[in-house]
């Protein structure tokens, strides 16, 4: 699973770039800095290139974790918020 989040510092809005082999449904979470969850989603991956956009009103500034799972594998990256 390939992906890329941007732009990283966000303010209120992210965007994941994500390569897939296969179609799947993705579990995208993201956590802040003490593990609770603030946000929550599944979404349809197809094969190929996909551009997801998340929308982050509300959101404190501080670091948070963005976790992506496909199910057999799980990828989290640091996303700073300012």
């Amino acid at each position: 699973m390939n992906w890329k989040i941007f732009p990283n510092p966000a303010k209120d809005r992210v965007s994941i770039l994500l390569n897939a082999e296969q179609s799947y449904h993705a579990v995208v979470e993201m956590t802040n800095h003490t593990g609770r969850g603030v946000y929550k989603q599944t979404m349809v991956v197809n094969s190929g290139f996909n551009l997801l956009h998340i929308k982050l009103p509300g959101l404190l500034p501080g670091v948070y974790y963005l976790r992506i799972s496909d199910g057999k594998k799980t990828k989290v990256e640091p996303l700073v918020i300012h």
